[in-house]
């Protein structure tokens, strides 16, 4: 038996019954049950992923995913591509799940990009593996 507690209001929150716990087709949360049972986020129909640019320096900023379970979006992936399809820059952005107050928004940075047509790409992912749609918008650096 686990109890989850809440030493400051001193009351029990949760509790776990754990029958045989010695047997590992009892445990519930291992990490392959909790990939099995991931659901990915989903970005609203209506959320926007816009592209800045300034002095050839390309930003992102997009909504946020909605986590479809109760796991938090863990991390965005971004992704841009050039006119031939190849990956030029992929870096990611870690929301901030873990506080009270979880962005709306998020922004990246990208850098520059020479000259040409980009297509930029955001997925969000959870701790255990289940990704979006991915987003996309096309941007030219002239």
């Amino acid at each position: 038996r686990l109890r989850g507690i809440d030493l400051i209001e001193q009351k029990v929150l949760c509790e776990y019954i754990l029958a045989n716990p010695a047997n590992p087709n009892n445990r519930e949360y291992t990490p392959e049950k909790q990939t099995a049972r991931a659901t990915a986020p989903v970005f609203t129909e209506d959320a926007k992923l816009k592209v800045f640019k300034a002095a050839k320096n390309v930003t992102v900023r997009f909504d946020a995913a909605q986590s479809t379970d109760s796991e938090p979006v863990f991390l965005y992936m971004v992704k841009v591509l050039n006119a031939d399809g190849e990956v030029v820059k992929s870096d990611w952005v870690l929301p901030k799940y873990y506080s009270a107050t979880v962005e709306k928004h998020e922004r990246l940075k990208l850098g520059k990009f020479e000259k040409g047509e980009y297509t930029v790409s955001v997925t969000a992912k959870t701790a255990w593996g289940a990704e979006s749609e991915a987003m996309t918008a096309n941007f030219t650096v002239k």
